[in-house]
């Protein structure tokens, strides 16, 4: 004796059978990542005032960009940006594109090769 479950599924299974031989589904996912920035765990380590810049760039790896000021303070600036797009499409029935972008910046000033602080920005669109 089939239960209601056992009914619900092979519907179900009939369903998708029958109409996956009548629909045409694309799915199209493409992900774009550029750049590195330090980790939450790399700046939890960062005690302002004592960790040196030396060791920041061992962890974490060269900066985007790097900067001196006129009074002497050096800004360190990492990038990353992360871009996703998914076009999804049943058919011509329903169609779907969904984009999304990222973008991370920690920021690292020192002065005489000690940090002095840091902050990140995040941007998302």
């Amino acid at each position: 004796m089939m239960t209601q479950r056992m009914v619900a599924g092979c519907v179900i299974t009939m369903a998708a059978v029958t109409l996956g031989g009548c629909a045409i589904i694309n799915v199209d996912h493409d992900c774009n990542d550029r750049g590195s920035v330090p980790g939450r765990s790399t700046l939890g380590q960062i005690t302002p005032g004592e960790t040196t810049i030396e060791w920041v760039l061992t962890v974490a790896g060269p900066p985007s960009s790097r900067k001196q000021v006129d009074d002497g303070t050096e800004v360190l600036c990492w990038r990353r940006r992360d871009e996703s797009k998914t076009d999804f499409n049943i058919l011509f029935l329903i169609t779907s594109k969904t984009e999304s972008c990222r973008e991370k910046t920690v920021y690292i000033e020192a002065r005489d090769g000690i940090v002095q602080r840091y902050w990140v920005e995040t941007d998302d669109s």
